[in-house]
């Protein structure tokens, strides 16, 4: 009944207007693959179905993480679709799958047609 609940009231907003931003924790699982080498996947906390049904309504799917540098400085960044090991897509083209923090700087990578 929640999960029914959920996806009505998700459907209305996304029929509301175009941009709309969602924000989630994440799961993080470690996998053993049949060599032995563990693989971690990090994937929005939802579950699976529900899962499915978001990524299909939205535009971009994307992780945003803090990066270290060698300096010691760190940055945010967005990655859309950068590792297999995340859920990450997009509707359109990119430049690149990892953006720096900021407006601009996603803009900026938006291939124009």
């Amino acid at each position: 009944m929640v999960r029914q609940f959920f996806w009505g009231v998700i459907t209305k907003i996304s029929n509301l207007c175009d941009n709309i931003i969602f924000i989630s924790h994440e799961d993080v699982t470690t996998e053993k693959n049949k060599f032995g080498r563990e693989i971690t996947n990090y994937v929005p906390k939802f579950e699976s179905k529900m899962l499915t049904q978001m990524t299909g309504i939205m535009t971009v799917v994307g992780r945003c993480l803090k990066e270290t540098s060698e300096k010691n400085d760190s940055a945010y960044v967005l990655r859309i679709g950068h590792n297999d090991n995340e859920v990450g897509g997009t509707r359109f083209k990119l430049k690149e799958t990892q953006i720096p923090q900021g407006y601009d700087s996603f803009m900026a990578n938006i291939v124009k047609e």
